[in-house]
Order: C-alpha cells, then structure tokens, then sequence
C-alpha cells in the first residue's frame, strides 16, 4: 500500500508543505508508524507547538531532584491502625504494614477487637474479630511526614499524603528513549536512602525506587554498553489550558 503524506517544513521562516511517498507493509508497519508520530513530534517543535526534548529533560531532572523518595498510605493518616486479619481488601495492605514492622518503624499487636459488620442491607452489627493493631515506634517517628510524595513510576500521578521517607531527593541516572518530547522513558534511584529501606520485606513490596524490587534482571549484549543504575520508569507531560505542558506522570 503507498500513502501520500504532506508534513510541514520551516525554511526561511516559511511554511511549506512537501509531500512524502511511503510504501507500507505489513513487516514495516510499526516502524513506518513511529517514524510519522516522530516527524510530526519534530514539526510541532519547529512550530513552537510542543516543547523540546531538552527542555522536557530539564524539567524532568529538576523536578526528580527535588522530590523526595517515600512510601504514602492512606492507613498512616491516624494511628493506631486496626485492620481485621481476614479482611481481603486489606489483604496488600496489611502486607505494606507488616514490612514497616520488620523494618522498625512500626509496632503490631494481634487482638480481639470489636468492628461494626453489615449483617443485612442496611443492617450493620458489633462482632468481635481478630486484627492487628498497629501503633508508631520512636524510629519511625523520626522518618514520618505528613507531606510526604510518591512517584508512580509513570503509571499515575504522583501520591501525596502521609507516609515514610527513605530519601532526601531522588536522581535521574539516565534517559532511555524519548517516546515525542512529551514522553520519556529514564532512570532513577534513591540518593543515600536510610538504612530501613535495605530491609528485604520493603523492597519485596515494591514500594520504593529500587530495580530489584520489580524483579527485574537486566541483560547485556556484548558490546552494548550496560544501562545507567537504578530502576527504568516512564515520565508524562500534559498540555494545560494555557499551552503549556506540566509534567504530570513521574
């Protein structure tokens, strides 16, 4: 299949659309694809209608260097933290808690407790359950932030709220690719990160910036150069109202 495209080319402080002639299969497709959405990424820059790669970069850097490396939950809003052994929507959780256990921060304490039950629609009833009763240890009070902030690794918007704090700042170790100016794929790691956040269990959870938290295992062709440390995410910008992009998705 042959398409006829038009991109446009500033020469001279001039628009000029110039038509390209691009034979399709069914081998090249992806490529063919990729290479317009980059072409029309790059003519949008000329345009002055997207940010450039480098100033996407710089922005991602900055913003990276002055966020700090924490773990958030909605459960360390108010303590101490009942939650019901059996309860299978807190089942992750109650996991995440008992990391912080191990790790020193926080105290458990197994007990028969009194929760209200919903017994009938609209009907709800005091049972007496078994759960964990979760309170704050000295040291974790020294890590504990009520503005704490979690990247997402790309897949959300960062989490803000209450949470403990491994890391200062957190640092770009490299760029991957740049999927158009707007999307990136980088490395990251925590800088000096204490000395909890070795602890097996917390990284086992996959709740701080660490590469082998994901279970991940990185292999190296020879000759290629090995990829820079830390743990591969992706960062996203969007447009705002007023034309400008925010990095959003980090």
């Amino acid at each position: 299949m042959i398409v006829r495209i038009s991109i446009k080319v500033i020469n001279n402080h001039c628009l000029k659309k110039r038509p390209i002639f691009i034979i399709m299969d069914s081998v090249n497709m992806r490529k063919i694809l990729l290479m317009l959405v980059m072409l029309s990424a790059y003519t949008n820059v000329m345009a002055g209608k997207l940010m450039s790669k480098e100033e996407s970069e710089s922005i991602l850097r900055q913003t990276i260097s002055n966020t700090p490396g924490c773990i958030v939950m909605d459960e360390l809003a108010s303590f101490p933290i009942t939650i019901e052994q059996e309860t299978r929507s807190k089942r992750k959780a109650l996991q995440s808690l008992m990391a912080f256990v191990d790790a020193g921060l926080l105290s458990a304490e197994k007990k028969q407790t009194e929760v209200n039950k919903q017994i009938a629609f609209g009907m709800n009833q005091k049972v007496r359950v078994s759960a964990f009763v979760f309170s704050m240890t000295d040291k974790g009070k020294i890590f504990f932030r009520n503005d704490a902030i979690q990247i997402s690794k790309g897949r959300n918007e960062p989490k803000k709220g209450t949470g403990f704090c491994y890391a200062d700042k957190l640092e770009v170790t490299g760029i991957k690719r740049f999927l158009g100016p707007t999307i990136i794929d980088y490395y990251i790691q925590a800088v000096d990160r204490a000395e909890w956040a070795n602890n097996k269990k917390i990284i086992r959870a996959g709740m701080i910036v660490d590469k082998s938290s994901m279970n991940i295992k990185t292999f190296v062709l020879k000759g290629q150069a090995a990829p820079p440390p830390g743990l591969k995410v992706q960062a996203k910008f969007r447009k705002q109202k007023d034309g400008k992009y925010l990095l959003t998705h980090y």
